[in-house]
């Protein structure tokens, strides 16, 4: 099923570096190079998160590094987090920066609040002691 809202493939390409590294939370982790960023990180969120929209709160950029604070509010339409589609409407905080080099990011971290996310899909993260099953 199409995921909907914002950026299809190849969106964020031309704002990374091909040799670009993004370190991501558990759940989202690393990836070396444009491609897997792309398939990896990009590609779990759009096929675990439709119909997305993204809320700015903050950006600041100075010198080489910029950072940013906003959610990333969809519907749960697919596998995420390793968490099978729950279909409810979902806001997930985060916050990213990036070292860009002459308009060009070359490195990428994100921080998220997944605590928050996971108690809007009615389950307390902190509280789990077993591995959700996994999805389908």
């Amino acid at each position: 099923g199409g995921g909907g809202g914002g950026g299809g493939v190849g969106a964020a390409s031309p704002l990374w570096a091909e040799d670009m590294v993004f370190y991501g939370p558990s759940g989202v982790g690393y990836a070396s190079g444009r491609a897997e960023y792309e398939m990896h990180v990009l590609g779990a969120v759009r096929r675990g998160l439709h119909r997305r929209s993204f809320v700015l709160d903050v950006l600041s950029c100075e010198g080489h590094y910029c950072g940013a604070h906003g959610h990333l509010d969809a519907t749960h339409a697919g596998c995420f987090l390793g968490e099978a589609a729950t279909h409810r409407p979902v806001s997930l905080r985060l916050g990213m920066h990036w070292h860009v080099v002459d308009g060009i990011a070359t490195e990428g971290y994100l921080m998220t609040d997944a605590p928050a996310l996971f108690a809007q899909l009615g389950i307390e993260l902190l509280n789990r002691t077993a591995a959700p099953p996994p999805c389908a």
